[in-house]
C-alpha cells in the first residue's frame, strides 16, 4: 500500500467514523455498489456535508466532479 492510498484510506476512516458518531449517517445499500469497474454514486446536495459523506460511505476509491469555481481559490485547488 502506497503513501497517498494509506492517506486517503486514513482520511476516510475518521471522516467516517466522525459522521457516524456525531451526525448520525447511516448508509443503505452499500453492498450493491461493485468492487471493482465503473460506477456513478450521485447525492442530491441536501447539505455541504454531503460530499464527503458520499466519499467515506464508498469503500471504494472515490473520485469527484467539481464546479470549476471551487479551484479558483489556492486552499481548495490545493486541497482537490
Amino acid at each position: 500500500m502506497d503513501k497517498p492510498d494509506f492517506l486517503y484510506r486514513a482520511a476516510r476512516f475518521v471522516l467516517l467514523m466522525h459522521l457516524k458518531l456525531w451526525h448520525g449517517v447511516r448508509y443503505i445499500g452499500r453492498e450493491n455498489i461493485p468492487e471493482k469497474g465503473g460506477v456513478i454514486v450521485a447525492s442530491n446536495h441536501i447539505s455541504h456535508l454531503d460530499p464527503p459523506a458520499v466519499g467515506s460511505g464508498v469503500m471504494r476509491t472515490a473520485r469527484f466532479v467539481a464546479k470549476d469555481e471551487l479551484f479558483q481559490q489556492f486552499f481548495f485547488k490545493w486541497f482537490f
